[in-house]
């Protein structure tokens, strides 16, 4: 599956989106298990969006391969930056949102998605879940 193809990425644009409309840095949590089990979910409740995406359930949690190296192209294009020592969050880009526009099929369920996103894994500059950072100007967004 082409990353462009990859429902993840319409989803982290809408992430984006409403963090800088609530003025809020674009912080999630590096917690893989966390972010597969996600988007695992989010495969159950939506299976026609995420029929590319496949899962290995016979780990400690459902893992997929599309994901890691999806996260991993994203941090190479710098779209997806690490910006604790001890990778506790990332960061989203600014510019998520031009690089992939989102889908318009699927735009609620994506946009539900997002939210949701935002709430289960959206995190503060520590790395709290559901705990959001403020900015006080665009120089704190990447």
């Amino acid at each position: 599956m082409k990353i462009r193809d990859n429902p993840m990425c319409p989803i982290f644009t809408y992430f984006v989106e409403n963090c800088l409309n609530k003025k809020e840095v674009q912080f999630f949590t590096t917690n893989y298990e966390k972010i597969h089990r996600f988007f695992y979910d989010a495969k159950l409740k939506y299976p026609e969006i995420f029929k590319e995406m496949n899962f290995n359930t016979n780990g400690h949690f459902p893992f997929s391969k599309d994901i890691d190296e999806d996260l991993f192209i994203l941090k190479s294009a710098g779209l997806l930056v690490s910006i604790s020592p001890q990778e506790r969050l990332y960061l989203l880009s600014k510019r998520f949102p031009e690089k992939f526009p989102g889908s318009e099929n699927n735009q609620s369920e994506l946009k539900t998605l997002a939210n949701n996103f935002y709430n289960e894994l959206g995190c503060d500059e520590k790395g709290n879940i559901g705990k959001h950072t403020k900015f006080n100007g665009l120089e704190k967004i990447v």
